[in-house]
């Protein structure tokens, strides 16, 4: 008997794969409880504009992406510490720049920010950042001295 696995069944089948099952396993088991259906011609299409349709959201959210990377690499986020003659007074921690990309409107994870330490020197700093579909970017931190 022929089926369409609607869900993963150990040692049997992975969510979307068509299989060549037992019919007693089948009648008294896999449909009975929602794991599989029949496969027939109408389920057959049904699967195929899924599948095509989870690759068009799979390639726009993968296009999403690769804009956010362009636009980070080419941001520049400028912050200011206080500062005497030896050292800085406070510090740049990841918080802080998830907040000041909220406000221009861009949300990543905590995780994305790959900042091991708060940035408590003044200068330019880039920080590698992580994406989604292991797509990578840079994000360039100026920060300034008030005294």
């Amino acid at each position: 008997m022929k089926l369409i696995f609607l869900k993963d069944v150990s040692g049997v089948g992975k969510r979307g794969e068509i299989k060549e099952c037992k019919e007693g396993y089948a009648k008294n088991f896999l449909l009975p409880s929602g794991l599989a259906r029949l496969a027939t011609s109408e389920a057959l299409s049904s699967l195929v504009q899924q599948k095509e349709a989870q690759e068009l959201r799979r390639k726009k959210e993968h296009a999403i992406q690769i804009e956010l990377a362009q636009q980070l690499k080419n941001m520049e986020l400028v912050f200011t510490l206080k500062t005497s003659k030896e050292s800085a007074f406070g510090s740049i921690t990841k918080n802080d720049i998830l907040l000041r990309l909220e406000e221009g409107g861009i949300e990543l994870s905590k995780d994305a920010l790959e900042l091991d330490r708060p940035i408590k020197k003044t200068g330019v700093v880039e920080i590698p950042v992580s994406l989604k579909d292991n797509l990578r970017s840079t994000l360039k931190i100026r920060v300034e001295s008030s005294s």
